[in-house]
C-alpha cells in the first residue's frame, strides 16, 4: 500500500520490466484506491483515466494518439493529479529538483490541459463516471 498526499508529483506504473514483475507480465492488474476523506473524486478520476487508455488501446496514428494525451492530460488538470514529467537535474540537489519538477510539471500540464479543453477535451466523461459520483462532482452530493 502507498500513500500520495494531495498535490504530490507521482508516476506509477507496472514493473512488467522490471526483475520482480517479470512473473505478472500477462496478468491483469488491479488498482484499488481510496481517499480520506472519502470524497469520490479519486474513482471518478481513475474511471475516466483508466477508461480512456482502454478504449483507445491500439490506437494508431499521429491524431489520434495526440488526441489521447490531451484528454489524459485534461482529465489529471481537472482532478489535481501532478504526473511527473521529468525528475529535474540532481546537480541542483533536492530543493533545486523539487522546484524544476514543480515548475515543469504544473507547466506542461497546464497548458496541455488548455489545448485540451479548447479542442474539447473534457475532464469527465459521462459515459465513465457513475450516476451516484456525478452527483459529487456537480456538487449535488451533501
Amino acid at each position: 500500500m502507498i500513500t500520495i498526499p494531495r498535490f504530490t508529483i507521482h508516476a506509477y506504473g507496472r514493473a512488467d520490466d522490471t526483475e520482480e514483475g517479470v512473473a505478472s507480465r500477462n496478468a491483469d492488474l488491479l488498482v484499488r484506491e481510496w481517499t480520506d476523506p472519502a470524497d469520490g473524486d479519486k474513482e471518478v478520476f481513475f474511471r475516466n483515466l483508466i477508461s480512456t487508455i482502454m478504449d483507445n488501446r491500439g490506437a494508431t496514428g499521429l491524431l489520434r494518439n495526440a488526441w489521447v494525451l490531451l484528454s489524459l492530460f485534461t482529465i489529471m488538470a481537472s482532478h489535481d493529479n501532478y504526473p511527473l514529467i521529468w525528475s529535474g537535474p540532481m546537480w541542483l540537489g533536492e530543493k533545486g529538483s523539487l522546484m524544476i519538477r514543480r515548475l515543469l510539471t504544473n507547466t506542461v500540464l497546464r497548458t496541455v490541459s488548455w489545448i485540451g479543453w479548447s479542442a474539447g477535451c473534457k475532464g469527465d466523461y459521462e459515459e465513465y463516471t457513475p450516476v451516484e459520483e456525478l452527483g459529487y462532482r456537480q456538487g449535488y452530493a451533501e
